[in-house]
């Protein structure tokens, strides 16, 4: 079972009913590894979309099993809804999450952070749907 998951802030205790901004992330170009403005990977946008949530969802870089330990902290759902993550697995790897009703946030090499219409994954071959394990949340302090 993973450790649990520290919540960053009073606001993100209430999720999933907590709204994130998102907008400026638009901007931020790609980098392998990346975690922050001066460059993101597509794990990096999942993370900090979570931390902006005040979730402290921990970075497979620094777990012991890295993108396997990270995986523990999800469990598979049949449909998408905020917050949940897209995997999609096709020739490379590749991770995005659901911020509203309508968009996905993800990166890539050729444009950085970007926005995919959720009517549009979903007709994506090869992806499944990932909610956070919620009962993992920590309670406040």
């Amino acid at each position: 079972m993973p450790s649990p998951i520290p919540i960053l802030s009073t606001k993100g205790y209430d999720f999933p009913d907590v709204t994130v901004e998102w907008e400026d992330l638009l901007r931020w170009p790609y980098r392998v590894d990346g975690r922050d403005a001066t460059g993101i990977d597509c794990l990096g946008v999942v993370i900090e979309v979570f931390r902006r949530a005040g979730i402290g969802v921990p970075d497979p870089l620094v777990l012991a099993d890295g993108i396997e330990e990270f995986a523990e902290y999800f469990t598979l759902v049949e449909t998408l809804g905020r917050f949940d993550v897209v995997y999609i697995n096709r020739p490379s790897h590749h991770i995005g999450i659901v911020v509203d009703d309508a968009y996905m946030l993800t990166a890539s090499e050729k444009v950085g952070v970007h926005r995919n219409a959720i009517n549009l994954v979903r007709r994506i071959p090869n992806v499944q749907y990932y909610s956070l394990k919620t009962e993992l949340l920590s309670t406040p302090s």
